[in-house]
């Protein structure tokens, strides 16, 4: 179950939560999520690791509870197809997101490019590379581990909500860092 999604960009920052542990309670919250994106009307959606984990996973969501996906402009749907990247020796497998009138960037991938002339990056995590770049300081961010964030929803939501907008700062100073790079690049291209 989708318990939260964090947004930014104009509109401010907006923490979307579960009401109740409900197939109805997240088919709202995605509905909400449709009209926040339609209102916001962004060029770009961002996100770390979102081609291979949030994107397919919302859209495994959506059609489980029944909630529309059609965040592209005038009214158009959201498609998926499987692609691959090449980046240096590796090749990145991921399902492709299209969303009319929108351009969808993943971090993950900004961070790999980066990481192809600097070979200094232990990790491509959105942690490890907030902390890379000097975005994050591990002692001032909050950390939950993967198995634990369902419970630290419930029991904690103010630990719960820190995490979440950490991740959305992180994922916002990524790409503001790293895209401007690559954008030059691809005009050269």
């Amino acid at each position: 179950r989708i318990i939260a999604v964090g947004l930014s960009g104009s509109g401010g920052k907006k923490l979307l939560e579960l009401e109740e542990f409900t197939d109805d309670a997240e088919r709202k919250l995605l509905e909400t999520l449709e009209r926040e994106i339609i209102a916001r009307d962004p060029d770009l959606i961002e996100g770390h690791n979102i081609f291979k984990f949030d994107l397919p996973y919302i859209a495994e969501r959506c059609k489980i509870t029944g909630a529309p996906m059609k965040w592209g402009r005038f009214g158009a749907g959201v498609s998926f197809r499987k692609s691959r990247l090449s980046i240096a020796e590796r090749t990145f497998s991921y399902t492709r997101c299209d969303i009319p009138g929108r351009t969808v960037v993943d971090t993950l991938i900004l961070v790999q490019l980066y990481d192809i002339s600097a070979r200094e990056m232990p990790s491509y995590s959105l942690k490890a590379s907030a902390v890379h770049f000097g975005i994050s300081k591990p002692e001032k961010r909050t950390y939950i581990r993967g198995d634990e964030i369902k419970n630290m929803f419930t029991a904690d939501r103010k630990t719960f909500r820190a995490y979440l907008s950490d991740d959305i700062r992180e994922t916002d100073a990524l790409a503001a860092h790293l895209l401007p790079t690559y954008v030059a690049q691809v005009q050269n291209f």
